[in-house]
């Protein structure tokens, strides 16, 4: 990414992708410069330290890096020997800006949670006006308050695909109440404060209905016997879902550091995941996912999936029609079907939730056939034109 005219020459454009296997964590840094930066390759060299030069270094950075560096853990790094960090003075919109003034591109999007972007004028007026008018939170234990019952309605009305409901661009007032208590497929919602604390929460549903049900049955029965626990998870290899034990059980096993864990985090089943975007790419997995079925059905409690997309694990896309295929097999052996949308939901894909693509809306390899079909007719068009 090139500056405008209007930005200072040495902002920077930076992209930072983290990687994980077993025994390390590394992190790329690729960078495109303004050609008219001032000892870019220097300052670059001396951001992995400090972002200021040596000379005109403000002491509060130096004490800032240092406590950083000694006393605070950072994600996926080493204690010992953290890797660098870089000091945010703001952010606003997709850039973080360094202590320096330089800018940088968020291309992680804080970890796939800001989606809007930093400093979002709707979002900011929102949080303002119900911290100054009402709270900033309670515990929800009990109690409940309007946000928060407001924020389930209209998640309640994108889940299910109803935004002809009245309410979902007016107040609290106009909502559907009634419809949304009865007539909606999806109709219950569960707040959660991260990505993988949400994985969690829907895996111990899944193991509390089992256990719910099973126990009901049980109760019911002159068979006292007690009948085998549906506790285990079906997931794809290349799957991310989070780095709580729940979650770190059903992803990959060797990018999800599984052998560091060994006689700790839960078994679970995984099948290879689809190597390509077209259905037939994802015949291996299907069929995987149906033999586990058939013959473990009764110790499965759900599968577990990122719809459409595989994102940290390497933005492995695959065809709409897998999840119907999957949807059918779990239905048909009598277990529950968990997207873990995290990484896709909310518009990420084109569509507002991955699962709802189908053959028509998802098309990732369309757009480069149809370039390649311009370039052809063209070249055709400029050999008729010499000849």
């Amino acid at each position: 990414m090139v500056p405008s005219s209007q930005q200072s020459a040495k902002h920077l454009a930076c992209n930072i992708f983290r990687h994980r296997s077993s025994t390390q964590t590394t992190r790329l840094i690729s960078a495109v410069v303004d050609s008219q930066a001032d000892s870019s390759s220097s300052r670059i060299a001396q951001c992995q330290g400090c972002p200021y030069p040596s000379t005109d270094c403000p002491s509060q950075c130096s004490i800032l890096l240092d406590i950083d560096r000694n006393h605070v853990i950072h994600p996926y790094t080493s204690m010992t020997d953290p890797l660098p960090t870089f000091p945010i003075a703001s952010a606003k919109g997709v850039h973080l800006e360094l202590n320096d003034g330089r800018k940088i591109i968020d291309g992680m999007s804080s970890w796939w949670a800001a989606v809007h972007g930093y400093r979002n004028p709707v979002l900011d007026t929102a949080m303002m006006s119900q911290i100054e008018n009402n709270m900033s939170h309670v515990m929800f234990g009990g109690l409940t308050h309007k946000p928060a019952v407001e924020l389930a309605g209209r998640l309640l009305q994108m889940v299910n695909n109803d935004f002809g409901a009245q309410g979902t661009e007016s107040s609290f007032d106009g909502f559907e109440v009634e419809k949304m208590q009865h007539d909606y497929v999806l109709n219950k919602v569960f707040l959660s404060d991260s990505g993988s604390i949400s994985v969690e929460v829907a895996m111990k549903m899944a193991l509390q209905y089992w256990f719910t049900l099973q126990n009901d049955q049980s109760s019911h029965s002159n068979n006292r016997t007690n009948p085998t626990r549906k506790t285990k998870f079906i997931s794809l290899r290349n799957g991310y879902h989070g780095d709580t034990f729940g979650a770190m059980s059903v992803c990959d096993p060797v990018n999800g550091m599984h052998s560091m864990f060994a006689g700790v985090l839960a078994q679970q089943f995984f099948v290879d995941s689809p190597n390509g975007p077209h259905l037939n790419d994802a015949a291996a997995t299907l069929a995987q996912i149906e033999d586990i079925l058939k013959d473990r059905s009764h110790e499965v409690a759900a599968v577990i999936l990122e719809p459409i997309v595989q994102g940290a694990g390497g933005m492995k896309f695959y065809h709409p029609s897998v999840l119907k295929r999957v949807r059918k097999l779990c239905d048909d052996h009598d277990v529950l079907l968990i997207f873990d949308e995290i990484a896709t939901g909310f518009g990420r894909t084109g569509s507002l939730f991955a699962g709802w693509h189908d053959e028509e809306s998802y098309r990732p390899w369309s757009s480069l056939d149809e370039s390649q079909d311009e370039v052809n007719s063209s070249k055709r068009d400029c050999q008729s034109a010499n000849s």
